[in-house]
């Protein structure tokens, strides 16, 4: 049984209420799917940035490594250095000490005053000339070992000066290092903590993404339902067309029939016939003939 015009336009009502809360939905989607695109982009935005910082970081690191080997190197060679000076200090001290209770002064006027006797007494027996000579001889020995050990002493002086700035260059040196390190550790921290912000975007990423297909999937089914529901909505145009077609059709077939029969009185009663009769007379029978066609088909 084919649908009544009612029946049809009701349908029409219907589809088109249902294509019009689509529609909005698409649209909503649509804005919902740019939203999440345009947070997408923001987010690889920052992944980039964070990857970049990193990047960055780490060569730093790795200057800071480079830097900290050159101080442990000099530092090595320092302590190298300051090792050896305290050696040949310790030596040179060792070898710079005489045992004996007089000065460098005392023992030349000892010396002097052993010489002085000699020449002024020629009749000094041969054991007292031996004594004295033998004295001098040991005092002369020990007036070069305190020489010695003067000079000593002032190289002695001059090391221990030079320790000493060693000393100093090598304080300055651990200064250095441990600047250094708190840098490289500082680097490290951030380095750590950007990671971690990098693992918290790369989870937001995936998670956008899976929003943004889990919205381009809604969308596609709703975009589907849409384009059925302007097929059959095409179709009942289509329909409410031709039920419109027909029954203005029908109604010309009526109102032809009616003036037909008026007309057949007319012929009955021998009455002169009008254009307009014999026109009607005309299409009525082309009508029938037409109708009778389609019954035979």
């Amino acid at each position: 049984m084919l649908p009544t015009l009612e029946e049809l336009q009701k349908e029409l009502s219907k589809i088109r209420e249902e294509l019009q809360n689509l529609i909005e939905v698409r649209d909503r989607l649509r804005i919902e799917l740019d939203e999440v695109r345009n947070r997408l982009n923001e987010v690889r935005d920052k992944i980039t940035a964070t990857k970049n910082r990193i990047k960055e970081i780490n060569s730093r690191i790795e200057d800071i490594r480079r830097e900290l080997n050159i101080l442990y190197e000099e530092k090595s060679r320092l302590r190298e250095k300051m090792s050896q000076l305290y050696r040949e200090i310790r030596i040179k001290e060792r070898s710079s000490r005489v045992s004996t209770s007089m000065d460098v002064d005392s023992i030349r006027r000892r010396i002097e005053e052993l010489e002085w006797r000699i020449i002024t007494t020629p009749n000094l027996d041969v054991e007292t000339e031996r004594k004295i000579i033998n004295e001098i001889s040991m005092l002369e020995r020990t007036l070069q070992s305190l020489l010695k050990a003067q000079r000593t002493s002032l190289e002695v002086l001059d090391l221990r000066t030079e320790l000493d700035n060693l000393r100093s260059d090598y304080s300055k040196l651990l200064d250095n290092i441990k600047r250094m390190k708190d840098e490289l550790n500082n680097y490290r921290n951030i380095k750590h903590s950007l990671k971690e912000e990098l693992s918290i975007l790369v989870d937001e990423l995936n998670r956008l993404k899976a929003h943004r297909d889990k919205v381009k999937e809604q969308l596609s089914k709703v975009l589907m339902q849409i384009n059925e529901l302007r097929v059959k909505m095409r179709d009942l145009l289509k329909a409410l067309k031709n039920y419109q077609l027909e029954e203005e059709k029908r109604k010309q077939m009526e109102y032809l029939s009616l003036k037909r029969k008026v007309v057949e009185e007319k012929i009955k009663k021998g009455e002169r016939l009008t254009l307009e009769d014999l026109i009607v007379l005309y299409y009525g029978q082309g009508e029938e003939s037409e109708s009778g066609g389609e019954a035979l088909k």
